[in-house]
């Protein structure tokens, strides 16, 4: 690991140095060392990092042959996969610009997009985003290829035209100050923002993450599988990362395969959303949901955060809690790690808070989470957890590189070599975000004495009541929503008199728990909605929330609604984040009648 990590240092972030030298240092220091994994005909194939580079260009040369000059930009619109990775790079080998775009956007999503960052191409994943794809920007028609239709193979037989000489030398064209990416925000408040990304910017945060975390992304043997979508900056960061470490890349096929890829790929770190862990931890819990597993699988889950919170404190182990955890070691803990292939030593949770009882769960039975904090704004991480500096609870200190403060009002603010914020077309907005030198990152948050960020609500969040108490609503939904029969919790309360909140079900946990409360486990969503049993298990769930708040602070009323959020009826971002202005619209009649009569 020394080695690999002296030989990342000597790759210096000066302003020549673009993102695909991140891929050609990695062939050059390991070239027949495997980079990708993926599933193909039926088996899974290996990639080296020498061969995934002489594809990249290869298709490089076709979108040359086809066209493309430098600086324009190619929209990729597909789930993960192998060929999205492949387009990544060969469109940086042209000096052109890859915009990420998620497979699951609207035609009008996608058409704002193609207008507002001058799409020229694109590549898709099928023919249904193909359909959904405008086909010309203005007077300008656009060439679409299709990755299901063979699109690299035909690019790679299409560029034999071009000289070597000619893509080596647009390999390098671009320069540490040239925009390498736009990545467009999933906009929850409004429309979705274009955050230009540098080539130094995404060079800084990549190596600095490398040596934030080398226990990570610089052990030997390191394996990851990618799942979630790579149009989302966290993702695609991580991959690059991993490209520029040690890690060998696992495609996942779906999310349907996803607990079969896990047994295949064996990762030793994972990239996973709260909901993830939630799901696992609730199916474990499910599956020792009676009699005496129910009682061992309970002792389990209490000895592992009793563990965890001990070495988060710095307490010593006492033999009683150490004889348990290694009994529940043998019984519980290394099923669960097994069901995430059996060689996860990390897990680095993202895109919203984790569960602090959950953290401690993990963490506790042998799967430690790393939890931190960034935005599209900062190329992904700007703060993280790690082995020699960890705080459960927290999102860790920041970066090497990067800086951080809170504002007179509780924001926090960054600045660092990867922290350079500008939005695509929206110069004032550019302005607003950067004042003093500092990113305003919009996050309450405070940092103790030893430099650990705990992110505490969204400055635009915050609930100001009639009575004039001000309330940060994501620690409420926070604690409604780990419960496993919730799926979302909205609170509300803004200038009128009390707290109050929208609430959904889980449809698979519910089904599970009324059928183990003796109920009709299939009885349609919207009567489990008013069903005066689910009622009373949801008002205990809030009552128990709470008591860990004021009597201003807690929530008073609330509904159970009879559809869940979801992409499809727009309440939900392609990362899964709610989208509180919709939601409020769509439910302002009912919130009116039902709550603020």
């Amino acid at each position: 690991m020394k080695e690999t990590e002296q030989k990342i240092e000597n790759v210096k972030l000066k302003k020549t140095v673009n993102t695909f030298a991140i891929l050609e240092e990695r062939a050059a220091r390991d070239p027949d060392g495997s980079l990708f994994e993926y599933y193909k005909n039926g088996k899974w194939e290996k990639v080296t990092a020498a061969q995934f580079l002489n594809q990249v260009k290869a298709v490089g040369k076709g979108l040359i042959a086809k066209g493309v000059k430098v600086g324009d930009s190619i929209a990729i619109i597909s789930k993960t996969r192998y060929e999205w990775s492949l387009f990544d790079f060969a469109i940086w080998a042209t000096g052109a610009l890859p915009i990420p775009i998620y497979e699951t956007d609207s035609a009008e999503q996608i058409k704002y997009i193609f207008e507002d960052a001058s799409v020229k191409f694109a590549v898709v994943e099928d023919d249904d985003i193909y359909s959904r794809c405008p086909k010309r920007v203005g007077s300008k028609a656009i060439e679409i290829w299709r990755i299901d239709h063979n699109a690299h193979g035909m690019l790679e037989a299409f560029g034999e035209s071009v000289s070597d000489a000619e893509v080596e030398s647009r390999c390098k064209i671009k320069k540490g100050e040239d925009i390498a990416t736009i990545v467009y925000t999933s906009g929850s408040t409004a429309l979705p923002k274009g955050v230009e990304l540098t080539h130094r910017v995404l060079c800084a945060c990549v190596y600095n993450g490398c040596k934030g975390v080398p226990e990570i992304l610089l052990r030997e043997n390191a394996r990851i599988l990618l799942f979630l979508p790579l149009a989302h900056v966290l993702a695609r960061y991580l991959e690059l990362a991993a490209i520029a470490g040690t890690t060998t890349i696992g495609m996942a096929r779906s999310i349907k395969t996803l607990l079969d890829d896990l047994r295949q790929i064996k990762p030793t770190y994972l990239l996973a959303v709260p909901r993830i862990f939630e799901k696992v931890y609730n199916a474990s819990s499910h599956r020792a949901s009676k009699g005496l597993k129910a009682k061992i699988f309970a002792n389990a889950s209490k000895t592992a955060r009793a563990y965890s919170e001990a070495l988060s404190n710095g307490e010593k182990i006492s033999r009683s809690l150490k004889f348990k955890h290694e009994l529940f070691d043998k019984l519980v803990y290394s099923q669960i790690r097994a069901v995430l292939g059996g060689n996860l030593e990390y897990c680095v949770s993202g895109g919203a808070p984790l569960d602090i009882s959950l953290v401690h769960f993990f963490t506790g039975a042998g799967v430690p989470v790393f939890e931190g904090y960034g935005m599209t704004e900062t190329a992904a991480p700007a703060c993280v957890n790690r082995l020699e500096a960890l705080r459960l609870g927290t999102v860790g200190k920041p970066l090497p590189g990067v800086e951080a403060k809170v504002s007179a009002d509780g924001e926090l603010l960054l600045r660092g070599e990867s922290v350079d914020a500008k939005y695509h077309n929206l110069e004032e907005l550019t302005k607003e975000i950067n004042k003093g030198g500092w990113l305003h990152t919009g996050d309450l948050a405070y940092i103790d004495y030893e430099g650990f960020v705990t992110i505490t609500g969204r400055k635009k969040d915050i609930i100001v009541t009639a009575g004039g108490k001000n309330v940060s609503p994501s620690a409420l939904e926070d604690g409604v929503r780990v419960n496993p029969i919730i799926s979302q919790c909205v609170v509300i309360g803004d200038k009128r008199p009390f707290v109050s909140a929208l609430i959904t079900l889980d449809a698979d946990e519910l089904k599970i728990w009324l059928d183990e409360s003796g109920l009709d486990s299939q009885m349609f969503m919207k009567e489990a909605s008013v069903n005066p049993a689910v009622l009373a298990e949801v008002q205990k769930i809030v009552d128990d929330v709470n008591k860990l708040f004021s009597r201003a602070e807690s929530i008073r009323k609330f509904i159970v609604l009879e559809n869940d959020f979801s992409e499809a009826n727009e309440m939900l971002t392609a990362s899964q984040k709610v989208k509180k202005p919709k939601v409020l619209e769509i439910y302002n009649e009912l919130i009116n009648k039902k709550i603020y009569l």
